[in-house]
């Protein structure tokens, strides 16, 4: 059996736009934990209850 010779379209990559609320949230997210604001706990159960109660 011969396999079909399927054309693909080139991809491309596409600039991250600040617009976009998830890569603004993670970017800030990286400031803040560059300035030393960040949450650290103690156990799991911690981090769980944190989670939780957003």
């Amino acid at each position: 059996m011969v396999a079909a010779k399927t054309k693909a379209p080139k991809t491309g990559t596409r600039p991250i736009g600040l617009e976009n609320e998830l890569v603004s949230d993670i970017i800030e997210g990286i400031k803040d934990f560059k300035a030393g604001r960040g949450k650290s706990f103690d156990s799991k159960n911690d981090l769980m209850a944190y989670l939780k109660s957003l």
